[in-house]
């Protein structure tokens, strides 16, 4: 088996990436105080990327369309 692994087709910088990303436990105890709404703007926050506005995150949020989204 072989393959490689790349970021937005370019070839994976490791001592880049690892600056870039982190590992997010998805059991901590932070979720555990939060509404179903803040836990919700935290995945869309995470999953939703820098590219879309907080604005358009949070529509995404309230109207229930991340079903599909997150």
């Amino acid at each position: 088996m072989s393959g490689s692994i790349t970021i937005n087709g370019h070839e994976r910088n490791l001592s880049q990436f690892r600056k870039l990303s982190c590992y997010i436990m998805q059991d901590n105890q932070l979720h555990a105080n939060l509404t179903v709404e803040e836990a919700m703007r935290v995945a869309a926050n995470l999953k939703l990327g820098k590219d879309m506005a907080k604005d358009e995150k949070q529509e995404v949020v309230s109207s229930g369309t991340w079903f599909g989204q997150l």
